[in-house]
């Protein structure tokens, strides 16, 4: 798969993308226009970097579009749209979760799906190949494994591929590392966005995210109540499902929405997981509101946060989508999933969860006012988990647990560095591509500087 991987991309990166009487090359001079008029046509100002992660997804083949969390991709990736699509060229956009795919289409304004759907009506009988000049764009691809990025190319055909993703969140579940080595190959074109505009300097989250990136463990404030930035409290697991009660308590004492706060946490077992943690508050709306069950289910009620767990096309429920069970009449449960109502029975129960935590898996790609962090020793704790919980947050993070665990995980290296991995060789060879040795974050943020 690496050694097919390698020479695809070698070959995309020799070929050129545009197909002369099909889609035909833009002149240069409109391209520069239309890029002014879509940057006059945003509420903030396009950065230099953004224009150029434009003009370079209109003229490579394959592209890498890096950047941090809350740097702009999103607009940048509208931007690339509207232009390809001016220029008749035809788009397939895509993520690995539903979820995601469902944010990127709310962002673009353009259907999108999830790859695996992607992938299967590439193989129907009555498929047909991708255009040439089409554009392939897969987001949240620091977590596209081998085998995916694999089967993405063996249909690409004469299409063009961008790979869209920050290489500091999340690394693949599935075995191999594929955007991680892309992105630090140096005759790939990429661009990365490395000023973040989701948080405002003020804030704090920015910088202390720029820290954990780098491996050093930052001097955190202590909590005080509602205020922008990062803070920490020291506290035992035993203890820190009560001193999350007591902190969702003083922020809504202060006048913070429950509804702009979420708990993220790294593990789903022990007494701070996800489990544990979900149980505590369900059985405290239970006690205080006595709301009916959800059908099939004896730990989701009425008032409860839910998080839906499977790709539904036909219903537009997506994995990943959360929402709140409103009310439970006559067996059938009446919920909001991001913001949509549905009618659901006990058919479903095992496509719910309970989500008063999520885990940071889920989190990837959502943001919220507020996050709240339990860590803890756990051999799943590494950087990248650290590094995404924190940038979902806007204004306030807060942390609590071990402080020698949370420092080890930010100072050693991720997990997935550990990987057998044979990419970069692979690609060192192929036409002579200068790639690093080895994929090292710190030589990434080297580079960037």
């Amino acid at each position: 798969m690496e050694e097919f991987i390698a020479r695809t991309i070698t070959d995309c990166l020799s070929s050129e993308p545009y197909h002369d009487l099909v889609v035909p090359k833009p002149d240069l001079n409109l391209v520069e226009a239309r890029i002014q008029a879509f940057d006059a046509s945003q509420l903030h100002s396009l950065t230099d970097r953004q224009k150029m992660a434009i003009r370079t997804a209109l003229s490579q083949r394959v592209m890498i579009l890096g950047g941090y969390a809350g740097s702009g991709k999103t607009t940048c990736l509208r931007g690339i749209c509207d232009l390809a699509e001016s220029f008749g060229r035809a788009l397939h956009l895509m993520a690995l979760s539903g979820r995601a795919a469902q944010r990127m289409a709310v962002a673009t304004g353009r259907p999108a799906r999830t790859i695996a759907g992607f992938l299967q009506s590439m193989v129907r009988p009555d498929a047909e190949t991708l255009p040439p000049g089409a554009m392939v764009i897969v987001d949240e691809a620091s977590m596209l494994d081998l085998p995916t990025l694999w089967r993405i190319l063996k249909v690409l055909g004469d299409a063009n591929l961008m790979l869209v993703g920050d290489p500091a969140q999340l690394p693949p579940i599935g075995f191999g590392l594929t955007f991680h080595v892309l992105y630090q190959t140096e005759r790939i074109p990429h661009v990365v966005l490395d000023r973040v505009l989701r948080q405002s300097d003020a804030s704090g989250i920015p910088s202390v995210a720029e820290a954990v990136r780098l491996g050093n463990p930052p001097t955190l404030a202590t909590y005080e109540g509602i205020r922008p930035g990062v803070s920490f409290i020291p506290t035992a697991p035993e203890d820190a499902i009560g001193l999350i009660s007591a902190i969702g308590r003083d922020l809504r004492s202060c006048g913070a929405d429950p509804r702009d706060t979420r708990i993220i946490a790294p593990v789903k077992a022990g007494p701070a997981g996800i489990e544990a943690i979900n149980r505590h508050f369900h059985e405290l709306r239970r006690r205080a509101k006595d709301g009916a069950l959800f059908p099939g289910r004896s730990d989701i009620a009425e008032g409860d946060p839910i998080i839906w767990t499977r790709n539904d096309w036909d219903r537009d429920l997506m994995n990943g989508s959360m929402g709140r069970v409103q009310s439970v009449i006559d067996g059938i449960a009446h919920v909001t999933l991001d913001g949509k109502p549905f009618e659901l029975d006990a058919a479903d129960a095992g496509n719910l969860d309970p989500a008063y935590a999520i885990s940071v898996h889920k989190a990837q790609g959502s943001q919220w006012r507020r996050v709240i962090i339990p860590v803890f020793p756990s051999r799943l704790l590494d950087r990248t988990l650290i590094y995404t919980a924190i940038t979902r947050a806007t204004d306030q993070v807060i942390m609590l647990g071990d402080r020698c665990a949370l420092a080890g995980a930010i100072a050693n290296m991720p997990a997935s560095t550990a990987r057998s991995v044979g990419l970069h060789e692979r690609l060192q060879r192929a036409q002579g591509f200068s790639a690093c040795a080895d994929y090292v974050p710190e030589a990434m943020e080297a580079k960037n500087e």
